[in-house]
């Protein structure tokens, strides 16, 4: 169900990462979750601006122009060892290895080189349960 003033295709919130050296990031982004670009073109202040579809979500990116925006983003895989896994592979740095939840979450966490970190999680069992 799209909501009314949203776009078709798009969620209420989509994340939007700044920063410098958006096409390696973009590339970074699209091997980590075997993804591509939805949608590329030159933004309103003239630099890139691309899209890329993550499940359900969209995740713009944009360069910034000598600035970057740190972001923490928190993204449900349905393998998180393997995204994290390919993560580590494409130069990311391990925040938190790859381990159980009293959440219900198999999760894990690294950081790319342009200061975001990537929570990734995969729902193994029911939020509040032991087994």
């Amino acid at each position: 169900m799209t909501l009314p003033g949203v776009p078709e295709g798009y969620r209420t919130l989509s994340p939007y990462l700044v920063v410098t050296g958006a096409e390696e990031l973009i590339a970074f982004v699209s091997k980590v979750y075997g993804t591509d670009v939805r949608r590329r073109m030159t933004g309103e202040g003239g630099g890139l601006h691309a899209e890329l579809e993550l499940g359900d979500s969209v995740l713009m990116i944009g360069e910034g122009g000598g600035m970057s925006f740190p972001a923490m983003l928190h993204v449900y895989v349905e393998d998180a060892d393997a995204v994290y896994e390919r993560a580590l592979t494409e130069g990311a740095t391990s925040a938190a290895e790859p381990h159980e939840t009293s959440s219900g979450d198999h999760r894990a966490a690294f950081d790319d080189r342009w200061g975001n970190q990537w929570w990734v999680a995969t729902r193994v069992r029911p939020s509040g349960t032991n087994s």
